[in-house]
């Protein structure tokens, strides 16, 4: 952290900078472990990389990134950032907090031991494909009016590949890590259902973690929601992905509450909301530890999706699901494709329930299953 703070001061040194500069620098550090056939394979990788944003006098934002560290990178990435076109905050913040010094240390120190992983990758897999990774970033922020932030950041991503099946988990720390998290419900025998009728929609973890982030981000403020959409954003919880004490440019955070299962209340946006999903993109306004609270129950009739991705190219969203007819929250017979034609609203005013356990997903969701009433959404199978 010392080391990256001295990197970070020489370099807006370097650039003369003043208030309407911005200096953000990342150092990554991965190892990941493959696992195929009773066999391992032990990878280490480390990226480093400089992005710059500069405030014209419009108030437009001008941004690069270039890889590597120090005063030539924040030379080269200034450079290539005063020739690209620029764009407008929509909410006219500057992109930085004012003077200040704001340290996060609460991730790991270090990776975990090769054998550690090695030992719980060779346990969860069985006798699928499997790989987990470990990374450790150190982030340092400067602007020319004082602000220096540094935080580290870490965690683990197990995956386990079936036929074309991906499942994860993730944590913060390899003790953390539970392969739990990527079980699916066990197929159970049920008798033909008609496919005329479909009573609820209900989405795991999984899919949860691909649909619900959009939803939060398109749905108005003041928008009607279901009782079982209860949920908030949380960046500066200990176990938070993606969170920290700090946004990506240095505005402290704080709990904010999107819906309380009547209607939605906020959206992620403004201060304290801008992250960064590589070194290489300029920071966007997104959630970054979305957080349903668990809501009322379930008597698993339906259709149970286990992944999910969104075709957002109107007003009406189709939304594939990867899904099975189900009966006491299991799932009966194959999986198969199914689509949902409906707006974001209607997603989220038809929201009817949580149902535990909440899993943590490595999108920055932590959810149980959200269960959706079928009739108004109407889904179809393909």
């Amino acid at each position: 952290m010392a080391h990256a703070l001295d990197t970070l001061e020489r370099a807006l040194n370097a650039l003369h900078a003043d208030a309407r500069c911005e200096v953000f620098q990342r150092h990554t550090r991965r190892v990941s472990i493959d696992f195929e056939q009773g066999r391992t394979q032990v990878r280490h990788g480390a990226e480093q990389g400089t992005a710059v944003r500069l405030r014209a006098d419009d108030g437009a934002l001008h941004f690069a990134a270039v890889s590597g560290l120090g005063v030539e990178s924040a030379r080269e990435a200034r450079v290539l950032a005063s020739s690209n076109p620029g764009v407008h905050v929509w909410d006219g913040t500057p992109p930085w907090a004012g003077a200040g010094r704001l340290v996060d240390a609460e991730g790991p120190a270090d990776l975990p031991g090769i054998e550690a992983m090695e030992a719980w990758l060779r346990s969860a897999a069985g006798s699928a494909r499997g790989c987990l990774d470990a990374v450790v970033g150190v982030e340092a922020l400067g602007t020319g009016d004082g602000l220096r932030t540094c935080r580290v950041r870490g965690f683990v991503w197990a995956r386990r590949l079936e036929g074309s099946r991906v499942q994860s988990a993730v944590a913060r720390r390899l003790e953390r890590l539970d392969f739990q998290d990527w079980e699916d419900p066990e197929p159970m025998d049920l008798p033909e259902v008609g496919r005329s009728h479909v009573g609820d929609i209900a989405l795991l973890p999984a899919a949860v973690a691909a649909v619900a982030p959009a939803l939060v981000a398109a749905t108005r403020i003041g928008s009607p929601a279901g009782p079982g959409w209860v949920c908030h954003d949380d960046p500066a919880e200990s176990e938070a992905l993606a969170g920290g004490l700090f946004d990506d440019t240095g505005f402290p955070v704080q709990s904010l509450q999107l819906a309380d299962g009547r209607q939605v209340l906020a959206q992620p946006r403004g201060p304290g909301r801008r992250r960064r999903h590589s070194f290489r993109e300029p920071p966007m306004e997104r959630a970054a530890n979305l957080k349903f609270l668990p809501r009322g129950t379930w008597d698993g009739d339906g259709v149970l999706a286990r992944a999910a991705r969104i075709h957002a190219t109107g007003p009406e969203w189709s939304v594939v699901l990867d899904a099975s007819f189900a009966k006491e929250g299991r799932p009966g017979g194959a999986w198969s494709p199914w689509v949902v034609r409906a707006r974001p609203e209607a997603w989220v005013a038809s929201c009817r329930a949580v149902v535990p356990p909440l899993r943590r997903t490595p999108e920055g969701v932590l959810s149980g299953t959200l269960v959706f009433d079928g009739r108004k959404l109407r889904p179809c199978e393909i």
